[in-house]
Protein backbone atom coordinates (compact mmCIF):
# COMPACT_ATOMS: atom_id res chain seq x y z
CA UNK A 1 0.00 0.00 0.00
CA UNK A 2 1.27 3.48 -0.83
CA UNK A 3 2.09 5.84 2.02
CA UNK A 4 0.72 9.33 1.22
CA UNK A 5 3.40 10.89 3.46
CA UNK A 6 6.20 9.64 1.20
CA UNK A 7 6.99 11.26 -2.11
CA UNK A 8 8.55 9.64 -5.15
CA UNK A 9 11.90 11.44 -4.68
CA UNK A 10 12.33 9.94 -1.20
CA UNK A 11 11.28 6.52 -2.45
CA UNK A 12 13.69 6.72 -5.39
CA UNK A 13 16.56 7.90 -3.16
CA UNK A 14 15.99 5.00 -0.79
CA UNK A 15 16.63 2.58 -3.67
CA UNK A 16 19.89 4.13 -4.87
CA UNK A 17 23.02 2.00 -4.80
CA UNK A 18 25.19 4.89 -3.60
CA UNK A 19 24.53 8.24 -1.91
CA UNK A 20 24.70 11.36 -4.06
CA UNK A 21 27.05 14.27 -3.35
CA UNK A 22 26.75 17.96 -4.30
CA UNK A 23 28.80 18.88 -7.36
CA UNK A 24 28.21 22.08 -9.30
CA UNK A 25 30.82 22.26 -12.02
CA UNK A 26 30.96 22.54 -15.82
CA UNK A 27 31.68 19.51 -17.95
CA UNK A 28 31.89 18.56 -21.59
CA UNK A 29 30.52 15.44 -23.22
CA UNK A 30 30.64 13.87 -26.63
CA UNK A 31 28.14 11.50 -28.17
CA UNK A 32 29.72 8.18 -29.04
CA UNK A 33 27.72 7.96 -32.28
CA UNK A 34 26.84 10.54 -34.88
CA UNK A 35 28.65 13.84 -35.24
CA UNK A 36 30.75 13.51 -32.10
CA UNK A 37 30.37 17.23 -31.39
CA UNK A 38 31.07 18.48 -27.89
CA UNK A 39 28.08 19.39 -25.72
CA UNK A 40 28.72 21.63 -22.70
CA UNK A 41 26.82 20.92 -19.49
CA UNK A 42 26.75 21.43 -15.74
CA UNK A 43 27.20 18.53 -13.36
CA UNK A 44 24.91 18.75 -10.32
CA UNK A 45 25.54 15.59 -8.32
CA UNK A 46 27.92 12.63 -8.33
CA UNK A 47 27.90 9.18 -6.74
CA UNK A 48 30.17 6.16 -7.01
CA UNK A 49 28.04 4.85 -9.87
CA UNK A 50 26.99 7.94 -11.81
CA UNK A 51 26.46 11.65 -12.26
CA UNK A 52 23.55 14.01 -12.94
CA UNK A 53 23.98 16.74 -15.53
CA UNK A 54 22.01 19.62 -17.06
CA UNK A 55 22.42 19.68 -20.85
CA UNK A 56 21.14 22.04 -23.57
CA UNK A 57 20.54 19.19 -26.04
CA UNK A 58 18.34 16.13 -26.04
CA UNK A 59 19.88 12.68 -25.54
CA UNK A 60 18.17 9.30 -25.70
CA UNK A 61 17.87 6.79 -22.89
CA UNK A 62 20.63 4.22 -23.31
CA UNK A 63 22.79 6.60 -25.35
CA UNK A 64 26.53 6.27 -24.74
CA UNK A 65 28.66 9.36 -24.20
CA UNK A 66 32.19 10.34 -23.23
CA UNK A 67 32.44 12.75 -20.26
CA UNK A 68 35.26 15.15 -19.41
CA UNK A 69 35.04 16.91 -16.05
CA UNK A 70 37.42 18.57 -13.65
CA UNK A 71 36.62 17.07 -10.23
CA UNK A 72 37.99 18.48 -6.97
CA UNK A 73 40.45 15.58 -6.86
CA UNK A 74 41.49 15.54 -10.53
CA UNK A 75 40.31 15.38 -14.13
CA UNK A 76 37.96 12.55 -15.11
CA UNK A 77 37.42 11.36 -18.66
CA UNK A 78 35.26 8.29 -19.10
CA UNK A 79 32.32 6.64 -20.80
CA UNK A 80 28.80 6.85 -19.39
CA UNK A 81 25.27 5.79 -20.38
CA UNK A 82 22.06 7.84 -20.12
CA UNK A 83 19.84 6.03 -17.57
CA UNK A 84 17.14 8.62 -16.87
CA UNK A 85 15.94 12.05 -17.89
CA UNK A 86 13.71 14.78 -16.50
CA UNK A 87 13.44 17.76 -18.85
CA UNK A 88 17.08 18.81 -19.46
CA UNK A 89 18.47 16.97 -16.41
CA UNK A 90 20.10 13.65 -17.23
CA UNK A 91 21.24 10.80 -15.02
CA UNK A 92 24.32 8.98 -16.33
CA UNK A 93 25.74 5.68 -15.13
CA UNK A 94 29.50 5.38 -15.35
CA UNK A 95 30.41 2.65 -17.85
CA UNK A 96 33.09 0.22 -16.66
CA UNK A 97 35.34 2.62 -14.72
CA UNK A 98 38.96 1.59 -14.34
CA UNK A 99 40.37 1.26 -10.82
CA UNK A 100 42.07 4.67 -11.23
CA UNK A 101 38.80 6.28 -12.35
CA UNK A 102 36.90 4.60 -9.50
CA UNK A 103 39.46 5.91 -6.97
CA UNK A 104 39.15 9.44 -8.38
CA UNK A 105 35.34 9.26 -8.11
CA UNK A 106 35.51 7.75 -4.61
CA UNK A 107 37.96 10.41 -3.39
CA UNK A 108 35.73 13.12 -4.89
CA UNK A 109 32.59 11.77 -3.20
CA UNK A 110 34.43 11.59 0.14
CA UNK A 111 35.42 15.27 -0.22
CA UNK A 112 31.93 16.56 -1.09
CA UNK A 113 28.83 17.08 1.08
CA UNK A 114 25.89 14.71 0.74
CA UNK A 115 23.08 15.86 -1.53
CA UNK A 116 19.58 16.28 -0.15
CA UNK A 117 16.83 17.36 -2.50
CA UNK A 118 14.57 20.29 -1.60
CA UNK A 119 11.71 17.81 -1.17
CA UNK A 120 13.69 15.94 1.51
CA UNK A 121 14.53 19.06 3.54
CA UNK A 122 11.12 20.76 3.36
CA UNK A 123 8.35 19.59 5.68
CA UNK A 124 5.34 17.99 4.03
CA UNK A 125 2.50 20.50 3.90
Amino acid sequence: MLDPQKNSVDDHSAHRRHPRHHLATPLNLWRRWGTGTMIPGIALEISLSGISVILPEELSLGEEVELLIQLPTGQLRMAAVVRNRTMFRYGFEFDLPTSAQQKLISDTCAALPLYSSPEQSDPVC
